[in-house]
């Protein structure tokens, strides 16, 4: 079961806020993609860095997440997101 994620007050929303409180880094990905977890079959969404540590999260909470970066003026990687969620949809439907 996932924790819900609260929405940041409006005075908090920054790219680096936004992304911390989503248990991200602070610092943007470098690739943004549908990755399928081999242990449970559920597809998920996947942020690489730089350092070739990926981190990941479901798709409520990247929905979530790309709301909050259209919120603040982020759209190119509110659009990274939403794409990777509609590949990933498409994926667990074959």
């Amino acid at each position: 079961m996932t924790a819900a994620i609260v929405p940041l007050p409006n005075s908090q929303q920054t790219l680096s806020a936004v992304l911390a409180h989503s248990g991200l880094r602070d610092d943007p990905p470098v690739l943004v993609e549908a990755h399928r977890n081999l242990r449970h079959g559920q597809w998920r969404i996947k942020f690489n860095y730089d350092d070739g540590e990926p981190l990941s999260m479901d798709a409520a909470q990247a929905t979530m997440l790309a709301d909050q970066l259209r919120q603040i003026g982020e759209a190119d990687l509110a659009g990274e997101v939403e794409t990777a969620l509609q590949q990933a949809a498409h994926y667990r439907k074959m």
